[in-house]
């Protein structure tokens, strides 16, 4: 236990990196929301939630002591949950403790494997390794039986050991909070406890715990439970969307050795530990194999869906805690009550003795493949000195504490400074808002921020999100101001991210200050440009072929797709991932560009012409609006013709449908103010697409 209090706290927190970035940002955003009392699921629509700065780990001054104190809580309920579930087998004291501290460092390398693991060994304590656990029953009857008349040391030991076994449900109850992927595996955890228990004749409590106090953790947020339905409707949005966005890319050995040898842990480790389970009752092995392998889904898909390499400790931290549970606790001195047959035999004995060594060699080539894929190989005194480096840090931060407890504080001011020295912002008087990211900047220099409900454009991935940033630069809450920059993402087009937004800010923001990088926006009393109800061409096409944009439009052009994957795609897209679309730029000057397609954003229709990549450009869009002669300024950069293609043509014909709709809209310059009520009808939300 003191090995996890000093191991797992971040005691050296993460930054906000000068570099304000999309990860400082958000991570920062999430300590900011509670200081400032925003709702998650009213004002603010992301995959993290209330409790989502646990997760990030990040110092803020008024968050750090909050914490602190979790982690530390945290610390202590996985050490002593360790400790329970290797009691099931056969290690002596001395290895139970040795089993503890070799697996809390493994799940400690990163915060989604200590979540991950946390709901792995809840269930291996539900399930254990007999019929009766006996440790259980016990608690649970203490619990039923306590009474104020029976105050004794006796029954204060069986109150211990009940709440014992019901903090680690208490702490999945918050979890869901804190990111969307906990709220999915909380679930499917809490349904396979039910399970467990009416296999093993005993009341559900631990789901009953879970399923009754995870609403309640939710209302300590200061949200209400009508919003707790938008996050959870707008985190499947954000899940599912997520996972079409990040495509697939071109081949990497290295990458898809990663993948494919993931991918064959999640099918082949289940059954093994299963059948290491002393247990006579095999619906409950094969419950055990099916949770397992259902979890570890969730942990590929979250770890693999975008990064390969990247998410080798999350997926490791999760996978090894289950095989060294299956080596070291089950027991394994009586065989499974098997019917007695030449086929059984057989099954259980590749089982044990093919699939171990089959696992062992599959992590190695995991390890080798991910470490051959972002460096270079590295020696074996590298490697140690790379394992090592956690340990070292947290060494060296705890030290650090000792001699200058306020040393967190001071890096963290350090930090803000250079944030303020690199990005020099206009003066600004009233509510602003980053587009579409660079959010550190305004926390540096103490904006007051008034955040589009998706926050980063990079994350409105689908229709409705998408919508919801349009109808936030239309509504009341509208900001003040906007600080605009040119930042994609993945090689995105950047008027693809948060594309209706974009064209609200042109139509309702003027240019009011260019000085700086950050482009300053004021918004105007009434809306400058309306979409065209008019059709200006509507091509169907396959794959590859081009499409001409339509001659005479002055202006900027609006485009908008349809690309719909077919059934087997849609089933490539659940099981992992969809090849990446690309979209081709012919512009008038004889230069080609390539940006990567979103599907879903192309759909709600997107600024396709003048491409709008660099600040200058961005300029160069508002001041067409504001001169009359429009064609003159657009002329650079406008598009001639476009094409879209997917990175494997073979792929792309079984996994897409062959017909792609392409329709251009114009831009129309409204020159006298015209009332909200008497604006056209929308054409994003207008037609044959229903959003």
């Amino acid at each position: 236990m003191a090995f996890a209090v000093f191991r797992m706290p971040p005691w050296l927190p993460l930054f906000v990196h000068e570099s304000n970035g999309v990860d400082p940002s958000w991570q920062m955003l999430l300590n900011e929301a509670g200081s400032n009392g925003w709702i998650f699921g009213r004002d603010l629509f992301f995959t993290y939630g209330p409790f989502g700065f646990i997760h990030a780990r990040m110092y803020h001054p008024e968050t750090w002591a909050v914490l602190a104190t979790v982690w530390v809580g945290i610390s202590v309920i996985m050490a002593d949950l360790v400790w329970r579930v290797s009691g099931h087998g056969r290690l002596s004291s001395v290895g139970r403790a040795l089993f503890g501290i070799v697996i809390l460092e493994f799940m400690s390398r990163d915060a989604m494997a200590v979540c991950f693991g946390l709901h792995a060994l809840v269930f291996y304590e539900a399930v254990g390794c007999s019929c009766k656990d006996a440790m259980t029953q016990s608690a649970v009857e203490s619990l039923r039986s306590f009474a104020p008349s029976r105050l004794c040391v006796k029954s204060f030991h069986e109150l211990f050991q009940g709440i014992r076994l019901a903090l680690p449900i208490l702490l999945l109850t918050a979890l869901p909070w804190a990111k969307f992927s906990y709220f999915v595996t909380a679930m499917f955890l809490g349904f396979s406890l039910v399970a467990v228990a009416l296999l093993q004749q005993r009341f559900p409590w631990r789901a009953t715990v879970l399923f009754a106090v995870c609403p309640l953790a939710w209302l300590m947020s200061g949200a209400t439970l009508a919003e707790c339905g938008e996050f959870i409707g707008t985190g499947l949005q954000l899940a599912g969307g997520y996972s079409a966005a990040m495509g697939l890319g071109p081949a990497s050995t290295s990458g898809l050795i990663v993948v494919v040898t993931a991918a064959c842990v999640v099918l082949l480790l289940p059954i093994w530990f299963s059948s290491r389970l002393q247990n006579h009752d095999w619906r409950l092995r094969g419950l055990t194999m099916l949770f397992l392998q259902g979890l570890l889904f969730i942990v590929w898909k979250s770890c693999f869906v975008r990064y390969h390499a990247e998410r080798i400790p999350v997926f490791l931290g999760t996978v090894l805690p289950m095989l060294a549970y299956g080596m070291f606790c089950s027991r394994d001195g009586e065989g499974p009550d098997l019917p007695v047959s030449r086929f059984s035999g057989l099954l259980h004995s590749v089982t044990r003795r093919l699939v171990m060594p089959g696992m062992f060699a599959t992590l190695c080539v995991m390890m080798l493949a991910g470490t051959a894929e972002r460096v270079r190989p590295l020696s074996p005194g590298e490697m140690i000195a790379h394992a090592a480096a956690p340990f070292r840090d947290q060494v060296l931060a705890v030290v650090q504490t000792v001699k200058e407890p306020a040393w967190r504080q001071s890096t963290h001011n350090e930090q803000l400074e250079k944030i303020r020295l690199a990005n020099a912002i206009p003066d600004i008087d009233g509510t602003v808002d980053m587009f579409p990211g660079k959010l550190a900047v305004a926390f540096a220099h103490g904006l007051k921020l008034q955040p589009r409900p998706v926050l980063q454009g990079y994350a409105a991935f689908g229709p409705e999100l998408i919508e919801r940033d349009a109808q936030h630069f239309r509504g009341q809450n509208a900001p003040d101001h906007v600080l605009i920059s040119i930042g994609e993402i993945d090689g995105r087009l950047p008027t693809m991210e948060d594309s209706r937004a974009w064209f609200e800010l042109l139509s309702r923001y003027d240019l009011t200050d260019s000085s700086g990088e950050l482009i300053r926006l004021s918004r105007r009393q009434d809306s400058a440009l309306v979409l065209s109800q008019e059709l200006a061409s509507s091509t169907t096409v396959k794959f590859g072929e081009p499409v001409n944009l339509p001659q005479g439009l002055a202006g900027p052009v609006w485009c908008r797709m349809q690309i719909e994957p077919s059934l087997a795609g849609r089933a490539a897209s659940i099981l992992y991932r969809l090849p990446e679309l690309q979209l081709r730029l012919h512009c008038d000057r004889g230069t080609d560009r390539e940006f990567r397609l979103l599907p879903a954003a192309v759909g709600s229709g997107f600024l396709i012409s003048p491409v709008v990549e660099s600040r200058d450009d961005l300029i160069r869009l508002w001041q067409w609006r504001g001169r009359a002669d429009s064609e003159n300024a657009s002329s650079a950069g406008r598009v001639v013709s476009i094409a879209c293609s997917a990175t494997n043509n073979d792929l792309s014909e079984m996994l897409f449908e062959t017909d792609v709709t392409v329709e251009f809209f114009d831009c129309i310059r409204r020159v006298d103010p015209m009332p909200e009520s008497a604006r056209p009808t929308d054409v994003a939300t207008r037609g044959r697409f229903s959003f």
